[in-house]
């Protein structure tokens, strides 16, 4: 049964530090899912109470006062999303020592694609922990052994690729700088085009910073103006 309830067990059983880490991860992926769903259940109940409250002018408080509910459990739902995936980033190194079929078992992971996470661990080597592979950013590991044989990709619906993905983009926003750095020289993003929205709600296009060299082996960097 989908109840709040039921996600506050599975977050103890994820907290308790004397169990098992699978067991630990386990409980983990379920109260995230129990979390999507509940996001859900109450996004379709909130849709139904817009419908038969609007309009009416002695409700016109209630709907209010289920609209500040709603976005609050809304905000607890996101919070707890960005807590996990903070959690299992932190966990990395610990997880890894499970093994990578273990982690591959325990994630649901396709034969097929556990062939080309393992071509990726040997084309970039350590630069990344397993769980950095597994669940990448917007990635479709997770589970892809439940969707069709992994045959049709289904992009960051795991329940902890949400969260991990919840995480980092925490980080942007509480970070801004670190977006910069990497749209700047040298960084991975250098040279893709990037947008700033414009007061009138226009998209202006930003042009990438120019590395001028010098013949003396020097360099400096020429901010253009966008256009």
């Amino acid at each position: 049964m989908i109840s709040l309830k039921r996600y506050e067990q599975c977050v103890a059983i994820a907290n308790d530090e004397s169990r098992d880490l699978r067991v630990r991860l386990l409980a983990l992926r379920m109260a995230m899912r129990v979390c999507s769903a509940l996001g859900t259940m109450r996004g379709l109940e909130m849709a139904q109470a817009r419908r038969m409250l609007r309009g009416h002018r002695f409700t016109k408080h209630r709907l209010a006062t289920l609209e500040n509910a709603y976005r609050e459990f809304r905000d607890f739902l996101k919070e707890s999303l960005e807590h996990s995936g903070r959690w299992l980033i932190a966990t990395g190194p610990a997880l890894e020592e499970l093994g990578f079929s273990t982690l591959c078992d325990l994630l649901s992971v396709n034969p097929v694609h556990r062939v080309q996470i393992k071509g990726q661990i040997d084309d970039h080597g350590d630069a990344d922990t397993l769980i950095g592979y597994l669940l990448w950013d917007g990635g479709c590991y997770e589970d892809s052994a439940e969707h069709l044989s992994g045959r049709r990709k289904r992009w960051s619906t795991g329940p902890l690729t949400r969260a991990k993905t919840a995480a980092f983009h925490r980080a942007l926003l509480d970070h801004p700088h670190i977006l910069k750095q990497a749209f700047a020289p040298g960084g991975p993003f250098y040279g893709v085009p990037s947008y700033t929205i414009q007061p009138d709600g226009s998209m202006k296009r930003n042009a990438p910073a120019l590395v001028v060299h010098s013949r003396d082996g020097g360099q400096r960097i020429v901010e253009r103006s966008g256009r």
